[in-house]
């Protein structure tokens, strides 16, 4: 522990001129991503920018927000859903998978259901503010986690839909449907 302490302080001591204040400028630089793409999200189109289209919301918006560079993701998994997929479905799927944690959380009874929260959260709360989300060797871990507390509560996996949520589904399916064979939200 010691000779971990030591490493520490000398390590700061010789980054001290340069290492410190960038760390100050990388987390300056992330409020302005944020604040761009909150922007884009609430300024862009209603169906978002599609997947993985983060780059293109921030050259859509550098005109209002000039950046230093560009960011292939948000950093947040929140902010990345909602470029992706606008802020009503973005919204939605981010409030789904909030109320699905939620409940898998509140039916974890055993201390392997707890320890496996515990593990998943610690990725989770660190998609919040960089980007583990694009790993697989992190996804996999957090799926088979998740998945193994799901799966201790028979209850969290049975679910029924109703006929008007399922006719919903279908109507959202037939948009994205139209937007992926090139007929465009503001030609119709």
């Amino acid at each position: 522990v010691g000779l971990y302490a030591i490493y520490m302080i000398a390590l700061e001591v010789l980054d001290s001129t340069s290492g410190g204040m960038a760390r100050l400028e990388s987390a300056n630089e992330r409020l302005l991503i944020y604040t761009q793409l909150w922007q884009n999200i609430w300024n862009g189109p209603l169906w978002g920018y599609g997947w993985n289209q983060v780059g293109s919301a921030q050259m859509l918006g550098a005109a209002n927000h000039l950046m230093p560079s560009i960011s292939l993701n948000g950093h947040n998994i929140l902010l990345d859903l909602m470029i992706w997929n606008g802020p009503i479905l973005g919204g939605f799927i981010s409030l789904a998978i909030f109320c699905w944690l939620v409940r898998i959380t509140l039916s974890a009874r055993d201390m392997e259901s707890i320890f496996a929260l515990l593990a998943a959260a610690f990725v989770l709360t660190h998609s919040i503010v960089e980007f583990p989300y694009e790993y697989a060797y992190l996804l996999f871990p957090l799926g088979l986690l998740l998945g193994a507390v799901a799966g201790g509560n028979r209850a969290s996996v049975e679910f029924s839909l109703s006929r008007s949520f399922l006719a919903f589904l279908l109507i959202i399916l037939f948009f994205i449907f139209l937007s992926i064979h090139s007929i465009g939200f503001a030609q119709l």
